[in-house]
This record gives structure tokens, sequence and C-alpha cells, in this order.
């Protein structure tokens, strides 16, 4: 389950690449692509975080 969790560790890292796409879009103003940078990073957050939890339950068993 280590190896689990370190790549869901660096699956979290892209996170920090989508948010820093969606700040360089809002600063030039660029709101669609803020929009859509803005809305893969909560998806995508929101999947690692349901990953998560599902490897905990299973490790729990």
């Amino acid at each position: 389950m280590d190896k689990v969790r370190s790549r869901i560790q660096l699956l979290s890292l892209l996170t920090i690449f989508f948010i820093y796409r969606a700040i360089s879009a809002i600063m030039y103003n660029d709101v669609p692509e803020f929009t859509l940078w803005f809305l893969i990073s909560i998806v995508y957050s929101l999947s690692l975080i349901i990953l998560y939890l599902a490897f905990r339950q299973r490790e729990k068993r």
C-alpha cells in the first residue's frame, strides 16, 4: 500500500500545475482558460481525495 500512497502523492503534484495554469490565465485576463483550468483542478482534486479514501478503506480490511 505504500507504493499506492506514493503514487497518489505524485499524482497530487499535478494539481500544483493545474493551479499554476489557472493563476497564469487570470494574470493575462483570459477568463475562459482560467475557468477551464480551475474546473480541471477542482475535479482532479476531488477524484484524488476519493481515490485516497477508497484505498484507506481497503487498507483497513
